[in-house]
Formats: C-alpha cells, structure tokens, sequence
C-alpha cells in the first residue's frame, strides 16, 4: 500500500521540524521554507505563483507551518490572511487535506489583543469556511498555547521560559512577574502528535488542543526551581511587572481525553532545567 504524500509548508522552522519527524516514519513527507534553503521545495506563501506546487503536487495532505509572528500589521496580513487566503482558494477544490497550525491568540476572546491574533482569526476564519463541505478541500485548523521544546528551538517564540531554565541550572535568581494570569504550555512534541491524530481523523473545522494544566509566571517558575533542586528563595518577584495575559479556550471534545494521555509539561520542564 502506498504512503500518503505530505507537503509540510514552512516545514524548516521550529514545529514544522518536529510535525516532519514525527510524520516521516509512515508519510512521504516534503518540505518547504521561503528560499528553499533546507527544504524540498521554495514556496512563498505570498506569491500566488508558486500555488502550482501545492495543487499540482499529488499530495494526500498538506499542514501549513508557516506564519509571521512579528511585524506591521499589513506584514502580519499579508501571510497569516492574504496569503492564507490565497492557498485556500488555490485548493478549495483538490480532493485533500489541509491542517492549518494556530494559536490561541487567534480565538474569539483573544483576537483583539495583538495584531497578530487579530490576524490569526482571521486565518482560522478563512480555514473553517474553506472546510464547510462546499468543496472538496477538508480543512481545519489546531489551535494552541505556548509551544516549547527541551533542546531550545524554541528559544526565539520563548525566551523567558528558557531564560529561567538556565538561570535555574546554572544556580542563579530568576526574576519572575508577579502580576500576571495563567499561561497554557504545551511541548512541541505532542503538538506533532496532535496533528498526527487530526490527520489520522480526517478532522475539520477549527479545534483548541489545550493541555490539562496551566500556570500563573510564578507558578512556573516555582515547579522549574524545584526541578533545579531550588527552593523559591531563587525567585526575585517583581510586584510590578506584568506578563501579556490571554483566555485559555476549552480543550476540543475530539481531544479532551487523548491530552490526558500525553506526556504532559511537567516531565518536559525538568528536562528542559536538567539537559538544557
């Protein structure tokens, strides 16, 4: 029986690394990044020229990476929705399917706090009309929380967290917000696993996939020192310093008991403060 064929789109990044390794052992799996540098293939999300690549590439599915997280927001627009955009209408009638990965941010409660959130509802907007059954496209997008690794990939869309695993093992105070709500973590690992299962489940539609536990800066910090062997005398609380806050979603139904079953962020915390 033959593989699936998987195209992963901005699959040289940081979860695109770890959806390929995760899904190279049973798909065909191709890549792509902007220059083509690492990648199969050089695809621009923005250039409707390269779309051909998408539509003619004889993929089963395709799980779309690539995002723009800083920036104006007509630089945000331009990938996260025109570009976005473009893709859907490029596929809205191949017989295939599309993951979409997004956030939190982009969530109903969420989306008016940063112009990237804004522009991610608006992706996840666009992923739940193109996979309404008009067409043939099936579509659907995952969203989720903070997304890390234990070997620093993720050192650039989460520097503090990082930041205090090494202050921590290195046997030094860490300064942590003390005003601030509760943060939705989750490792980079079961993120792949999540879009494996929603592959696997022909899923669509937009769903949340929200681990079971959530911190408050402080919190964080106290279960990082214990892991470190710390007691929380290494935490310097600043009273007026405050984190960015957001809603944290309900965890989807097609996934509420499957998160469960993860290894969850404890065991990834400690691994991240013992082995860097």
């Amino acid at each position: 029986m033959a593989r699936p064929k998987l195209l992963i789109l901005g699959g040289t990044g940081f979860v695109g690394t770890y959806v390929r390794r995760e899904l190279e052992v049973d798909h065909d799996v191709e890549t792509t990044s902007t220059t083509g540098a690492g990648a199969t293939h050089a695809f621009d999300i923005t250039r409707p020229e390269h779309h051909a690549l998408v539509t003619g590439g004889g993929h089963d599915a395709i799980v779309n990476c690539s995002v723009r997280l800083t920036g104006t927001l007509g630089e945000l627009y331009d990938v996260n929705v025109r570009g976005l955009a473009q893709l859907v209408l490029a596929l809205r009638d191949a017989p295939l399917h599309l993951i979409q990965v997004s956030s939190f941010s982009g969530t109903l409660a969420n989306r008016n706090a940063t112009d990237y959130g804004l522009t991610k509802f608006l992706g996840d907007e666009l992923v739940a009309h193109a996979g309404d059954g008009r067409h043939a496209l099936r579509a659907a997008s995952l969203r989720f929380g903070q997304i890390f690794d234990v070997a620093g990939q993720s050192k650039s869309s989460q520097p503090g967290l990082h930041q205090w695993a090494a202050e921590l093992r290195a046997g030094n105070p860490v300064k942590v917000f003390g005003a601030a709500g509760k943060r939705s973590y989750l490792p980079v690992l079961v993120a792949a696993r999540a879009i494996r299962r929603a592959l696997a489940r022909q899923l669509t539609g937009v769903h949340d996939v929200v681990a079971p536990d959530a911190y408050t800066p402080l919190e964080l910090a106290s279960l990082l020192a214990a892991a470190a062997g710390h007691d929380d005398t290494k935490l310097v609380v600043d009273p007026h310093a405050r984190a960015f806050d957001y809603a944290i979603p309900t965890c989807s139904p097609e996934f509420q008991a499957w998160i469960v079953e993860q290894d969850g962020c404890p065991s990834a915390f400690r691994a991240m403060v013992n082995h860097g």
